[in-house]
């Protein structure tokens, strides 16, 4: 007997957070963790803008935000000539990138790295098999 396909439902709209939803709670403690100052440069990647800029306005900073599925556009291209002081990213896990044959987490990280200040902070939300692997593998 052939499997049944199940037809994948959303719970609710997700299409104002990116790829998925990432409670405020989580953007809080990633905010909290890098404790952005007023007049840094900050950049969210995949989370709902309206509810990462409130909780950056209660530490007097304020962020651009762009989605983690963005491929190369204007703003995307703009940004990407950027440093910046605080990264926050929630990737879109395991959509692969044919510009760069990656997984998304990967990319992402990697992106961030090389865009951050040279005090900058970043917080990124990855599966644990990207903590897990060791360096150099996949």
């Amino acid at each position: 007997m052939p499997a049944k396909r199940v037809k994948r439902q959303e719970l609710f709209d997700t299409s104002r957070y990116g790829h998925f939803y990432v409670p405020d709670e989580v953007v809080r403690f990633l905010v909290g963790l890098t404790q952005p100052t007023p007049g840094e440069s900050v950049l969210g990647i995949g989370f709902y803008a309206d509810g990462l800029n409130s909780i950056l306005g209660k530490y007097g900073a304020e962020g651009h935000s762009i989605s983690a599925e963005a491929l190369p556009s204007e703003q995307f291209e703009a940004l990407s000539r950027q440093s910046f002081d605080v990264i926050l990213c929630a990737p879109a896990f395991g959509v692969v990138y044919p510009e760069s044959n990656e997984p998304s987490e990967e990319m992402w990280i990697k992106w961030s790295i090389d865009h951050l200040g040279q005090s900058g902070r970043l917080a990124i939300i990855v599966p644990i098999g990207v903590t897990a692997q060791p360096a150099g593998a996949g």
